[in-house]
């Protein structure tokens, strides 16, 4: 599925680069190839995470950043739908986290959310520090799409249990 998703911007790039690089192919060049960049790091974290390989590398992180940064790179994405794309975010959020790990994360889901939106829409991430002690976190992605179906979702939690079972990450 991966491969497949990497011939769509990859198609963009081929098209946009035979035509006259004005500005706004050029941006939309740069954005196909971080796409692309960005598919190919998936298949590369699957393939550590299959072969039990991936470390977590955590360090400081402003959560808020992280997210703006997510946002952004899926900005011109939302603009070609023309959805919106909201925050609401915690005042400050320090986390300790894999910065890289995360980003590709956030992406992954911005980038759905846009992708299975219908355009005029509205797509919103958020985040909570949440727990009595105040030290947990819950990040959400929101989109007005097409949803997934219960055995959709049984079948994901099935093999996020699985992946965790094999992959002790902390």
């Amino acid at each position: 599925m991966l491969v497949h998703d990497l011939k769509n911007p990859l198609n963009g790039i081929v098209h946009m680069s035979q035509t006259s690089p004005t500005e706004g192919n050029k941006s939309r060049i740069a954005h196909a190839a971080r796409k692309m960049l960005q598919l190919v790091m998936n298949i590369l974290d699957v393939q550590r995470i299959s072969d039990t390989r991936l470390t977590v590398q955590k360090s400081p992180v402003d959560l808020n950043e992280l997210i703006r940064a997510a946002i952004d790179y899926t900005s011109l994405s939302a603009q070609q739908k023309n959805l919106t794309i909201t925050s609401r975010l915690p005042g400050s959020a320090l986390v300790r986290c894999d910065r890289e790990l995360i980003e590709r994360v956030l992406i992954n889901l911005l980038s759905n959310a846009i992708h299975y939106s219908d355009p005029n829409t509205e797509v919103t991430v958020a985040a909570e520090v949440v727990g009595t002690d105040k030290r947990e976190l819950i990040v959400s992605v929101r989109d007005a799409g097409i949803g997934m179906t219960p055995d959709q979702v049984a079948k994901l939690m099935q093999e996020k249990e699985l992946t965790d079972a094999g992959n002790k990450l902390s």
